[in-house]
């Protein structure tokens, strides 16, 4: 079985807002059962210049995965190869906001490698949940302009087959359970836009570590984005 960068579906990160003009909504027009028609995660993790970073874009049905490193460093032995990228068969993307406080993301694609001698073919459904709130009155954020998903539970199901000259000669269910404590696990995200039956929203992170003892110091910075835009189902 080949090595495969795991979709990060949700970015367990806390965002850092910036003076950047946002749209307060109301629970009306936030709880629905939305179709995710567009969503963008990218993640960077450079060090002192080199490091590494993914991408995982959706767009008109269709999600693409890259992966990759600064300065030609290759990534460690047993991942990806650098710039490596693959296209995924998207079956569904749900986003759930429900009244009682409870959020659900369902994610359903399959993947077909046929780079090598045999075919392999995966199924593969992801499911976040947890529970949900607007945040209130914060520095230049006014209420309902920012909203917190917490995640207690992350469940991967994947069905992978492998063929050879069209016989099946392998065949694995794979199972992953993650839970949390509600809280533990947050996301903030800043409401773009907000109307009846659309929603838009930004999750950012921007952080620097500044690391030093006798002899060096040393900056580290990560960055980030996750992006939804949402339509009515």
């Amino acid at each position: 079985m080949k090595t495969r960068n795991t979709l990060v579906l949700l970015s367990l990160v806390l965002s850092v807002g910036g003076m950047i003009s946002c749209k307060k909504t109301n629970e009306t027009k936030f709880v629905e059962k939305w179709v995710v028609k567009e969503f963008r995660n990218v993640e960077t993790e450079p060090y002192m210049g080199f490091g590494n970073f993914s991408e995982v874009t959706e767009t008109n049905g269709d999600l693409y995965t890259k992966s990759g490193t600064y300065s030609g460093v290759p990534l460690p032995d047993g991942t990806e190869d650098p710039n490596y990228s693959y296209n995924i068969a998207l079956t569904s993307h749900t986003f759930r906001i429900r009244r009682n406080g409870e959020w659900e993301c369902v994610l359903e694609y399959g993947i077909e490698d046929t780079s090598g001698t045999e075919i392999e073919k995966s199924s593969v459904t992801q499911t976040n949940a947890g529970s949900w709130s607007f945040l209130g009155n914060v520095d230049t954020f006014e209420k309902n302009e920012r909203v917190v998903f917490n995640t207690t539970l992350k469940n991967y199901v994947e069905h992978y087959e492998v063929y050879n000259n069209g016989e099946l000669v392998d065949s694995v269910t794979l199972y992953s359970l993650e839970t949390y404590i509600d809280g533990e696990k947050p996301m903030v995200f800043r409401i773009v836009e907000s109307k009846y039956g659309y929603l838009e929203l930004l999750e950012e992170k921007n952080e620097t570590h500044l690391y030093s003892d006798d002899n060096s110091s040393y900056v580290y910075e990560e960055s980030g984005l996750v992006s939804y835009k949402l339509e009515k189902d």
